[in-house]
């Protein structure tokens, strides 16, 4: 009988203990329901697995005020029935981020997930994302091996990502602009504390946009109360059409937001500017500082200082919303050699090998707006010419001598200099070939010292209103020191060392030794260099035989040479021969011909000829400088 009531009561118990056991996950779940529901969650699942230190759950569907999942396997570490950790595996994840509570705890739960895709709204229109190897721990670290996803019109990718407290370190960064950014996706008013990094830590991090492109290592971003500042030990970048790639190393920005004062430069910059130079810019030196605010729709940089090398300029800019602006623009007395000696190799090349003594000065004002711009420029050149290296000397010129040129099939060579077929003296040359020349390209050719500062203020205004170079400003000096040793590309590089040539022109030539080289190099059309090859082609005789009307064309067609102007009937356009006409009346108005010869000239109808060929002997140059009215 007692047997009967022990096995009774064994079996009794096994029965309750395998109801128990039975109901654990019953009881597990509820457990998990209201934990969740505790900390504003809503949990639903499929089936559970119940463990002494987890609890598995598959097919789960979460949400709260602001995020959804479903999720195809979340993993709840327990101990007793305090919940220490949670691991989601596979699944989607839909978050709306204007909904989620400022301030909201951090918590003291360690979390993980792999495979997840999540979805956002609210932080830059519309995103999604996948991501691996993702958790926070208790602390409140977070961390993610791998995730890329979309942002608005952004795409991102990420590897070894950690954010501890306000700072975040990631082995590499990748943002690539898909599209426009839609306008309600901005974000504007992050700070540090407002759940936006102060300290942003990255080993390799890439930027692109539409084809643009930064790239920067070892980049490191501080923001705080006082302001902000980017080091890179090296950064990439290409912004503009008409901006290659740009390299630097030891590349530093900041500001201070109390202050408004900004720095920016780098140790060392590798540059590809279309605008700045045809050749590569290497091993530029440069740093910037300034003050920035905004204040009613304008925008002022002043106490603006951009050290290149060793020389410096200053200036301010002020920038409305509505596209006005005003800018100066300063280099103080610098010295001439300083200048020269601070550019970056690509830069000033051709200056190798000379040496340079005084100081150079100037400042550039510009206001107004795109399409209407005022401009005053000042000068003041008293650089002097100590050592020219021999390849560049002006003697070379005193003799024959070769140089190559742009040909209908490419580059050609042509000979020139006294002595060679091509030559023509000056005092072969018609007299109103020069008078023609100083009335379309240099009015103050014998009184100036190589620059006109008035020249130079009309064609910054029509470049700036044009949006391009448009005008180059030149003197008949500046052109012949192009012609002589520089491209025929327009960048600053080409302008800055056109500016030093030109000193040296003008201090180791006459004005009349400058204006008959001119003559013979300057290009009159397709592969004809020279004024007697000019006079040749399209006239079919000597240039001393050229009438006013003839030198007036052939000056007319110096800043475009390769156009045709001629028609069928061997004279001149409409168009053509009333401009050919407005040279022989300024020629007159300016006193450089007669009455009788303007008149001689306006009756006259310019006919293209037979091409002639023939030679001349060398010449001795004469020195000192001729009044333009004695050339009669």
């Amino acid at each position: 009988m007692n047997r009967k009531r022990l096995y009774r009561a064994i079996a009794i118990v096994g029965i309750l203990a395998t109801a128990v056991w039975l109901s654990l996950p019953t009881i597990a779940g509820r457990i998990v329901r209201s934990r969740a529901k505790d900390r504003g969650w809503t949990v639903e699942f499929r089936s559970l697995e119940w463990t002494r230190t987890s609890v598995r759950l598959h097919g789960v569907s979460a949400s709260n005020a602001w995020m959804k999942a479903e999720l195809d396997e979340v993993t709840l570490t327990v101990d007793g029935t305090q919940l220490q950790g949670v691991r989601a595996d596979g699944g989607s994840v839909e978050a709306d981020l204007s909904k989620r509570p400022k301030g909201e705890s951090k918590g003291s739960l360690k979390t993980s997930a792999d495979h997840l895709n999540v979805e956002l709204r609210g932080l830059c229109g519309s995103g999604e994302a996948h991501i691996r190897g993702a958790g926070k721990d208790v602390e409140g670290t977070l961390w993610a091996d791998k995730a890329s996803g979309t942002c608005g019109s952004w795409v991102a990718e990420t590897e070894g990502v950690r954010k501890t407290g306000t700072t975040i370190t990631a082995g590499l960064m990748v943002l690539r602009k898909v599209g426009e950014l839609p306008a309600e996706s901005a974000r504007e008013g992050s700070t540090a504390g407002d759940g936006f990094p102060s300290r942003l830590t990255v080993a390799d991090l890439k930027v692109e946009a539409d084809g643009r492109y930064v790239h920067a290592l070892g980049a490191t971003v501080d923001v705080n109360a006082d302001g902000a500042e980017v080091e890179a030990d090296s950064v990439a970048v290409e912004l503009i059409a008409e901006v290659g790639p740009i390299t630097a190393t030891r590349v530093r920005a900041g500001i201070d937001r109390k202050t408004q004062q900004f720095t920016l430069g780098a140790a060392t910059m590798n540059a590809s500017m279309n605008a700045v130079s045809k050749d590569k810019l290497e091993a530029l030196t440069i740093m910037t500082w300034g003050r920035i605010a905004r204040k009613d729709g304008v925008t002022t940089v002043d106490d603006l200082l951009v050290k290149v090398g060793q020389f410096s300029l200053s200036g301010w800019l002020h920038y409305t919303d509505t596209k006005n602006f005003d800018a100066v623009g300063i280099l103080s007395k610098t010295s001439c050699q300083t200048v020269i000696e601070s550019a970056p190799k690509g830069f000033m090349d051709r200056m190798a090998g000379f040496s340079y003594s005084g100081t150079v000065a100037s400042k550039l004002s510009v206001s107004g707006k795109q399409g209407k711009f005022s401009v005053q420029f000042d000068l003041e050149n008293k650089c002097r010419v100590e050592k020219v290296p021999p390849e560049m000397d002006v003697k070379n010129f005193r003799k024959k001598f070769r140089r190559t040129v742009p040909g209908l099939k490419g580059d050609i060579e042509v000979e020139s200099g006294p002595g060679s077929e091509s030559w023509a003296p000056l005092d072969k040359v018609s007299p109103y070939m020069v008078k023609a020349v100083l009335t379309t390209e240099d009015t103050g050719f014998f009184v100036h010292h190589g620059f006109i500062p008035k020249s130079i203020e009309n064609s910054l205004k029509e470049n700036l209103e044009a949006g391009k170079f448009a005008r180059g400003g030149s003197t008949v000096s500046m052109q012949l020191a192009k012609n002589l040793w520089l491209t025929r590309t327009k960048t600053i590089s080409r302008k800055a060392q056109e500016f030093f040539l030109t000193t040296y022109l003008e201090q180791s030539m006459s004005k009349q030794d400058i204006m008959e080289l001119y003559l013979n190099v300057v290009e009159f059309g397709p592969e004809i260099y020279g004024i007697r090859q000019a006079s040749h082609v399209y006239f079919g005789k000597q240039p001393d035989d050229l009438t006013v009307g003839e030198a007036a064309f052939l000056a007319s067609i110096l800043p475009s040479p390769k156009r045709e102007h001629f028609s069928k009937e061997r004279t001149l356009t409409g168009g053509w021969d009333g401009y050919v006409k407005t040279i022989v009346r300024t020629m007159r108005t300016r006193d450089l011909i007669s009455e009788q010869e303007a008149a001689e000239g306006l009756a006259e109808t310019v006919t293209k000829g037979e091409s002639i060929t023939g030679g001349l002997s060398p010449v001795v140059l004469a020195p000192g400088g001729v009044d333009p009215r004695s050339w009669r």
